[in-house]
């Protein structure tokens, strides 16, 4: 007989984790530093004749370079479409009479067509930002050009305009 206080449903899910969950294989950094030297080595031996300091390149992302005042003009432009988007809410909300509006549904299809190619560039320009911060070099695994591909600062900059200008064409639309 087992001398234990601690009840059944514990012990039975203490034996459960030791035995199916092990640790994590990256949970240590040394595994990771390990298998980007293999990695680097491999690619190294095979693509760029044993040159480890080329091979080291190709597969590191290169560093971006902005500025803070690439960071300010987008806060700020930000913060300007964001009570235009408000504003264009509240319109279509609180004015019942949107819809009555001479040549509304007519061009309305515009709109929506230009504001899905809008979200669709702004989800891009998420994808650029979440492959920086988690360092994938996606230039060199989708074999862009790195001389004209966008990083997600640019990227924002460019939607931000176009989103600037779809909002107003809606505000002028509205009233």
């Amino acid at each position: 007989m087992i001398n234990d206080d601690t009840p059944v449903s514990t012990r039975f899910y203490n034996f459960l984790y030791d035995e199916f969950c092990s640790p994590p294989l990256f949970c240590d950094s040394s595994l990771v530093k390990e298998l980007m030297e293999s990695t680097e080595n491999l690619y190294a031996s095979v693509f760029t004749g044993s040159d480890h300091q080329a091979a080291t390149s190709q597969l590191r992302e290169p560093e971006e370079k902005h500025s803070h005042g690439d960071t300010a003009k987008l806060a700020f432009t930000v913060g300007v479409i964001v009570p235009m988007v408000v504003m264009i809410i509240v319109t279509w909300l609180k004015n019942p009479t949107t819809t009555s509006i001479k040549g509304f549904y007519a061009a309305f299809p515009v709109f929506r067509g230009t504001l899905l190619y809008i979200l669709y560039t702004w989800l891009w320009g998420i994808n650029l930002y979440i492959y920086r911060r988690r360092r994938i070099n996606h230039v060199f695994i989708f074999e862009f050009d790195p001389t004209t591909s966008l990083n997600h600062i640019r990227m924002f900059k460019v939607r931000i305009t176009d989103t600037q200008d779809t909002g107003w064409q809606l505000l002028v639309c509205t009233f």
